[in-house]
């Protein structure tokens, strides 16, 4: 404003000596400023006669008829002639601050002068309340909080804008609007949070508690916006859910081995309900972990307790239960994932199949040298007497690790899960038939030499 001041005023008076530099740059820029902020040449002209009786833009009618008074005495010809100074068209400047004392006595025109230089800014200033609430909403919209905190903390200041308009703004009224368009966002969050969890609508959810983390670190400090104890209250709600999602899961487990395997899918069922929650919810999986392995550990300490695991790792691992397509006949890929990732990440379902794997195949577990020191070979031609006959046990032990190498590939396939057990039964089925012709009474070299991978 006082920049304003000073180029409706002294600059005005100044611009009438230096126009044979009017194509100058600088000047021509200055020009346009006073047009575009300052009235242009109607306000310079008033501004002029402030300049030219040396009055601030406040003066009173008072003040003014005494600057024309000590003007007048300079600029008098008389006075001129006394100090014997040269003085160029005295009597011309004698007529200006005449006639600038005769137009600013009119209230009216002091006035429009005020007007002209205060108002352009008063209007801007007057402005800023609304383009602040306008940028916040459109920072919320985006989340940016950061950006939204530094407006806040700008509002704190505005109180030294409110007071240079004509009447003073509400500057507590400006830090409450903008305070209740934060406050209105982060109820929108709330709101989302309630909805998305009840609907199950994991993924979304996710996002909503990352942009409550953020509002609650860019937020936390004001108190009539932001307060954590919803946050610890909806995460306490949605850890309650899970444990009763758990329990539910439990009353299928309650009865004896034909009941609860008869509501093996209704189980499993659960189970995806908690992996999906496990996968889309980080900030609760390890309580999620916790519920799922209690519920494993359950089954495996019951007597049917291995069966009933491997059945359910089958029935999760092949995609079997969850939610159906529209087609009603196939689980929608989601829950067929989330199966797998079950099967994949709890231990139970290894140990199960390690364990129904090693009951399959102790008989092989026994030391190879002992087995093939205890046998016996006899030779009995024509009703003879039999004879000690060489057994071979080189030969016996070489193929036993032929099978134990293909034992150890097929086991670690399978406990990996990258080999089902219909892949296994579909590669031996095409190797023996690729044996054919075979006759039981005389192996040949080609069958003797598969009896260990087989």
């Amino acid at each position: 404003r006082n920049i304003g001041h000073v180029l409706t005023g002294v600059y005005a008076v100044y611009h009438e000596f230096i126009r044979t530099f009017a194509n100058d740059g600088f000047l021509q820029r200055i020009n346009d400023m006073c047009t575009e902020h300052f009235g242009g040449k109607a306000l310079s002209r008033l501004g002029a006669f402030y300049a030219l009786l040396e009055v601030p833009p406040n003066a009173s009618q008072e003040d003014i008829d005494r600057a024309f008074k000590l003007k007048s005495r300079e600029y008098h010809s008389d006075m001129h002639a006394r100090k014997g100074i040269c003085q160029q068209d005295p009597d011309g400047m004698q007529k200006r601050i005449t006639e600038a004392r005769d137009e600013l006595r009119n209230p009216r025109v002091r006035d429009e002068y005020r007007r002209g230089f205060l108002e352009p800014f008063s209007i801007m200033i007057k402005d800023i309340p609304k383009k602040l609430r306008k940028q916040a909403e459109e920072f919320l919209q985006k989340r940016k909080y950061e950006e939204v905190k530094q407006l806040l903390t700008c509002v704190k200041d505005f109180h030294r804008l409110a007071c240079l308009v004509d009447p003073p703004l509400d500057g507590e009224q400006v830090r409450v609007d903008m305070h209740k368009a934060v406050k209105e966002h982060v109820n929108t969050i709330q709101a989302n949070i309630a909805d998305h969890w009840s609907r199950r609508k994991l993924k979304e959810l996710h996002d909503d508690f990352t942009c409550l983390d953020r509002i609650d670190e860019n937020f936390g400090a004001y108190a009539e916006i932001y307060s954590d104890t919803w946050k610890k209250d909806i995460s306490k709600q949605v850890e309650s859910d899970i444990d009763s999602l758990a329990e539910q899961a439990r009353s299928y487990l309650s009865d004896d081995g034909a009941s609860v395997e008869a509501k093996l899918k209704d189980f499993a069922l659960k189970l995806i309900l908690l992996g999906h929650i496990l996968d889309d919810l980080p900030r609760f999986k390890e309580w999620t972990i916790i519920k799922l392995n209690n519920l494993l550990d359950t089954c495996q300490e019951q007597p049917w307790g291995f069966t009933y695991l491997f059945k359910l790792g089958i029935v999760l691992g092949q995609g079997k239960v969850g939610n159906k397509d529209p087609s009603g006949k196939v689980v929608v890929a989601e829950d067929q994932r989330i199966g797998k990732v079950l099967v994949g990440e709890f231990r139970h379902f290894k140990d199960v199949n390690t364990h129904l794997w090693n009951m399959q195949t102790e008989v092989t577990q026994k030391d190879p040298n002992a087995t093939v020191n205890e046998i016996a070979s006899k030779l009995v031609k024509n009703g003879s007497v039999a004879v000690d006959a060489d057994v071979g046990r080189e030969l016996l032990l070489r193929g036993f690790q032929q099978y134990k190498a293909e034992y150890d590939k097929r086991f670690h396939q399978w406990n990996a899960g990258h080999m089902r057990q219909e892949d296994l039964a579909g590669e031996l089925i095409a190797q023996a038939k690729r044996l054919h012709p075979c006759s039981a009474d005389q192996w040949t070299k080609p069958v003797r030499d598969s009896i260990p991978s087989l």
